[in-house]
């Protein structure tokens, strides 16, 4: 049963249409730019070639495939709709077509009267695909790419190469469907004459259209498509917060105006890692600009909630453009703290953001990018968001290795700095609030240096890889300021010292295998490296040529490890020894104790 609001001022009709009713070659359906991509997956794919090559063997009763909510636009020629539901269904059995004429194509028969069958079976199909004038396909997709490639499919030209998801995807489905296609088309071919195959495609072609069946309902609405379109989120294939906010902001503005804003937002979601996570980026701009009135954090807004937040923000176009504005500006932040590698590209670009960046990532301190979007966006990429970054990983760091439960202090503190920098704070007040349990003399529980390298020593036997290249980094950054030079975290990746799958020439590995996960045992590796040595002796791994360790510019590897002339056990222990002491100096925020600063009348 259907349930529609009437309510809602527009006028609807629904029927039961036939798919020979809707791809007869005379509607063109498009999908409209608040819609999300074509997305389905190949196993829906699957099902659905099973589900209608079974209904064909019990051709007597229909197939209903479910609803289609169309919006129609009258006076165009040719006519056409925009599609509110239905674009996956509807594009897949596109492509089935395609596949079933494609495939007919490696049969085409040579005989005149063969020939007419075959040209009028293929133009059968075609009108499933293309509109009868212009030979365009009956689909337009709202993503370029993807269209690309989908046009390309249904005219038989050359299909392109694609970039987005979308595209890749409508490009895997299709295979699957011409390897369907392929096996039917040779079953007939190879067990009867060419005309009796190609009668026996056809009735079968037939019968798809005829018994596969829509709930067609229209509506003649445009705004009242994007609320139907919203409310849909709550069955079937959930949708994005990013594809309802979208939405939100074309229905907010004139129609004139959406293509300037879908081409704004088009480009804001652009970036890799924003197109990868489109509502990670949303919510932590809005966090990075959200100050909750009660302290106890209770009125946080939640990522599900992203929708309503925008909602009753964006009231009119001019908040609409003030929305992309602000997104446009966090994009670039958000796409340097997700890619650090990125900010290479920038003249004069700090090494140590790349580092910084770079250690948020592998500790997975994804609470720190609130108050660092914002120090960013207020300060720039200046020395005072190092400093703040610096000492917001490092305290992250060291209260993460004592207290592994309990993740909320640091909610609390990523709160609280991202409010006072939103309230014009300085610097030294802002670090008050991510150190005040570290000042001298406080009765609070300190975070001191000692209890932090007890936990430490203990925590540095059995290292993850991720946290492992973040202390290796450390190390080789300290090292690296020593004597002026600088490190870039992103030229390396983690060396077992003792392999992890061992060569012949270990003799030792049942006593070091135990071992290959502590500190002592690993090291950084850069680009000169020789990977055809990962798994062989230590002493080819040291080596007296380039792209050894004996070669390496990592001051890892230069200091702790060339000096060796064997690698066992005492060899680990005594170099795990010395990282330690350097460790020691490199999570100490004594220095950013003495520069921070009591807040005056803050509430904090």
């Amino acid at each position: 049963m259907i349930s529609i609001d009437y309510n809602m001022g527009a006028v609807f009709c629904s029927q039961i249409n036939r798919l020979d009713d809707m791809l007869d070659g005379t509607t063109v359906f498009v999908v409209p730019d608040y819609q999300r991509k074509y997305s389905w997956e190949g196993a829906k794919v699957d099902d659905l070639w099973n589900d209608l090559m079974d209904n064909c063997k019990n051709s007597d009763r229909p197939y209903l495939l479910g609803p289609v909510i169309m919006v129609k636009k009258p006076g165009t020629d040719p006519a056409f709709s925009e599609i509110v539901d239905g674009q996956n269904r509807l594009v897949t059995l596109a492509l089935l077509f395609c596949a079933l004429r494609d495939s007919l194509s490696k049969h085409e028969p040579v005989e005149t009267g063969d020939k007419d069958d075959y040209d009028n079976l293929v133009k059968e199909i075609d009108k499933s695909v293309k509109t009868d004038a212009e030979q365009r396909p009956l689909i337009v997709l709202n993503n370029g790419d993807a269209n690309d490639v989908f046009t390309g499919i249904c005219t038989r030209k050359d299909v392109p190469v694609q970039s987005s998801e979308s595209g890749m995807q409508i490009t895997a489905n299709y295979k699957i469907l011409l390897d369907y296609a392929n096996s039917l088309c040779k079953h007939h071919f190879d067990n009867s004459s060419p005309r009796t195959a190609m009668r026996n495609i056809k009735r079968l072609l037939n019968t798809i259209k005829n018994n596969t069946c829509f709930v067609y309902i229209e509506i003649n609405d445009e705004d009242h498509a994007h609320q139907i379109f919203q409310s849909m989120n709550s069955k079937g294939q959930k949708l994005h917060q990013s594809d309802l906010i979208k939405s939100l902001l074309l229905q907010t503005v004139q129609n004139g105006d959406r293509d300037g804003v879908k081409d704004r937002w088009k480009k804001i979601m652009s970036l890799p890692s924003i197109q990868k996570h489109p509502d990670d980026f949303l919510y932590y701009s809005m966090l990075s600009r959200t100050c909750p009135k009660l302290q106890d954090g209770s009125d946080e807004v939640l990522k599900m909630k992203m929708y309503t937040v925008v909602k009753n923000k964006c009231k009119d176009p001019v908040d609409v453009d003030r929305y992309l504005r602000d997104l446009s500006e966090d994009s670039h932040i958000i796409e340097a703290l997700n890619r650090p590698d990125t900010l290479r590209s920038n003249a004069g670009y700090d090494h140590d953001f790349v580092y910084l960046f770079f250690g948020i990532q592998q500790v997975h301190a994804k609470y720190l990018r609130r108050p660092i979007i914002a120090a960013c966006r207020e300060w720039g990429f200046s020395d005072k968001t190092k400093s703040l970054a610096d000492c917001l990983l490092k305290f992250f760091f060291m209260y993460r290795t004592i207290s592994k439960s309990d993740i909320n202090q640091i909610k609390r503190i990523a709160r609280d700095v991202t409010c006072q920098i939103l309230d014009k704070r300085g610097l030294d007040e802002v670090l008050y609030t991510v150190l005040k349990s570290q000042r001298p003399g406080s009765t609070e529980d300190n975070i001191d240096q000692e209890t932090f390298m007890n936990k430490f020593m203990k925590n540095i036997n059995d290292l993850k890889r991720p946290v492992a290249a973040y202390i290796l980094c450390s190390l080789e950054k300290k090292l690296n300021d020593s004597q002026g030079t600088r490190a870039d975290s992103y030229r390396y990746y983690v060396d077992h010292i003792f392999p992890s799958n061992p060569g012949d020439g270990w003799a030792n590995r049942d006593e070091l295998r135990d071992h290959k996960n502590r500190l002592g045992n690993l090291t950084l590796l850069d680009i000169k490296w020789d990977p055809s040595a990962q798994n062989r002796s230590f002493e080819n791994k040291l080596g007296n040529g380039t792209r050894r360790y004996s070669n390496s510019d990592v001051e890892l590897n230069k200091k702790y490890l060339v000096n060796y002339t064997q690698w066992g056990v005492k060899e680990i222990e005594d170099r795990e020894n010395k990282l330690v002491e350097h460790a020691r100096k490199i999570w100490d925020l004594s220095e950013y104790s003495r520069r921070a600063k009591k807040p005056q009348d803050s509430g904090m």
